[in-house]
C-alpha cells in the first residue's frame, strides 16, 4: 500500500513541476523568443516594475525600463528657417531741414532725405542664433554709397569728418553733441528714422547702390539699402 501512495505522490509532483515550468519562461527563453525581444531587459530582474503575465519571469513591458529623453533635448530639422532679417528703406525727401554736410544741426535750404531702419531680429543676425536674450545696443551707424562715382558717407562716429547721419526714434533725436549715438538701443519691434542732408537727395535719386552698417559691442552687420515706390515730398 505504501509504495502505491508514494508512486502517486511522485507522479503528482512531476506533473505539477511540468505545468509550472511551462508557465514560467526562463530568462534565456525570454531573450530567444522574438516576440519578447521588444523593450528593455533588466539584470537582475526588476520585480518592482509591471510585468506581463502572472509570473515575474524577468522580462518587462516594452516601456518598463526605457530611458527617458532629457526635457531640454532640441531636435533640428531641415524645415527650420532663420527669422526675417532687419532691413532699411530709402523713403524720399522729407518736410524737414536740419541735416546738412556738417556735424551740426542747421538748415541748408534743402529738404532732408528720409530713410527708415527696421531692426527686427537684429540680435539673431549679430550673434547668429546663440539664443542670448540680451538686446544689442548700438555703437554707431554708417551709411555709404557703393559703386562708381566715388564713395559718400554719413555716420554717427565720434570725431568723424563725414556729414552726420541723424538718428530719430519716437520723435527724439538720438545724436549727442558730437553726432555719436553710443548706447542707443533700437527697438525690437518698430523702426528708427534716419536723415541725411546736403546733396544727398541727388545721390539717392540717381539710384546709386548704398549700404548701411550697424556697429555694436557684439559685432557688426551690413545691409543693402532698399528703395520704396513712394514718390514726392513726404510729411
Amino acid at each position: 500500500m505504501f509504495p502505491c501512495k508514494a508512486l502517486v505522490l511522485v507522479t503528482l509532483a512531476i506533473a505539477y513541476a511540468g505545468n509550472s515550468s511551462a508557465d514560467i519562461p526562463s530568462r534565456e527563453s525570454a531573450r530567444d523568443n522574438p516576440e519578447r525581444k521588444r523593450g528593455f531587459y533588466t539584470s537582475p530582474p526588476s520585480y518592482s516594475l509591471s510585468t506581463r503575465g502572472k509570473h515575474t519571469a524577468g522580462w518587462m513591458e516594452p516601456w518598463a525600463d526605457a530611458p527617458s529623453p532629457p526635457s531640454h533635448t532640441y531636435t533640428a530639422t531641415d524645415y527650420a528657417q532663420d527669422p526675417d532679417p532687419p532691413y532699411i528703406l530709402i523713403i524720399g525727401p522729407k518736410k524737414r531741414d536740419l541735416a546738412n554736410n556738417s556735424r551740426i544741426l542747421a538748415p541748408d535750404g534743402v529738404l532732408d532725405t528720409w530713410l527708415r531702419f527696421y531692426p527686427r531680429n537684429l540680435e539673431f543676425y549679430l550673434k547668429r542664433g546663440t539664443g542670448s536674450p540680451k538686446w544689442p545696443c548700438v555703437k554707431a551707424f554708417i551709411l555709404r554709397t557703393r559703386g562708381e562715382g566715388g564713395m559718400r558717407q554719413w555716420d554717427t562716429l565720434s570725431g568723424s569728418l563725414h556729414p552726420m547721419l541723424h538718428v530719430v526714434y519716437g520723435g527724439t533725436l538720438e545724436n549727442k553733441g558730437d553726432g555719436s549715438i553710443a548706447g542707443f538701443c533700437p527697438p525690437g519691434h518698430g523702426y528708427v528714422d534716419l536723415y541725411i542732408g546736403g546733396d544727398a537727395g541727388a545721390v539717392t535719386g540717381r539710384h546709386i547702390p548704398m549700404e548701411f552698417q550697424i556697429i555694436t559691442p557684439d559685432g557688426g552687420l551690413k545691409l543693402e539699402v532698399r528703395r520704396t515706390s513712394k514718390t514726392g515730398v513726404l510729411d
